[in-house]
């Protein structure tokens, strides 16, 4: 079965965001954005992809990808 994993950290890079700069922006708890940010969160409500992809200036669908299992 495929695997999704989040792109939180990948996307924020290039633009120097961490987790701390991120949860500030989007009023989102730290440890939120935290568990996103390394992969540790299982799931998230629209508003809080809303929220991220907003500060990131991409869709949604952008924030995660899906893997073959490993």
């Amino acid at each position: 079965m495929p695997v999704i994993s989040w792109r939180l950290k990948e996307l924020a890079a290039p633009e120097r965001w961490n987790p701390r700069k991120l949860a500030q922006r989007t009023g989102l708890s730290y440890q939120t954005v935290w568990a996103i940010w390394n992969n540790k969160a299982k799931r998230a409500d629209l508003a809080t992809l809303a929220a991220l992809a907003d500060a990131l200036e991409v869709t949604p669908g952008e924030l995660m990808r899906m893997e073959a299992p490993t």
